[in-house]
């Protein structure tokens, strides 16, 4: 499975991401995989995700690609900045 995008859904006993791959062409993507979980479930997965994220953003490896994605976000946003005008 290859997401590049998630819709998030909670209710107050379970929560449903949908993992979707948007098509960078054509604006639109299709559901991937859909996953329910308790909200206990769920933050078992977000500290367990959050320790692999600084594991690999610390690696040296990866610093190139980090400042790629900071420069891409900054250039988006003042892109954002300049049409919101």
């Amino acid at each position: 499975m290859w997401a590049n995008a998630v819709e998030v859904e909670a209710w107050a006993d379970e929560v449903t991401m949908d993992f979707i791959r948007m098509d960078p062409v054509q604006s639109r993507g299709m559901v991937v995989a859909r996953v329910t979980c308790s909200p206990t479930f769920l933050r078992t997965l977000v500290d367990k995700l959050e320790g692999v994220w600084q594991d690999w953003a610390h690696a040296p490896e990866h610093q190139r690609i980090l400042d790629r994605v900071r420069a891409d976000l900054i250039r988006q946003y003042e892109g954002r900045r300049k049409t919101d005008r």
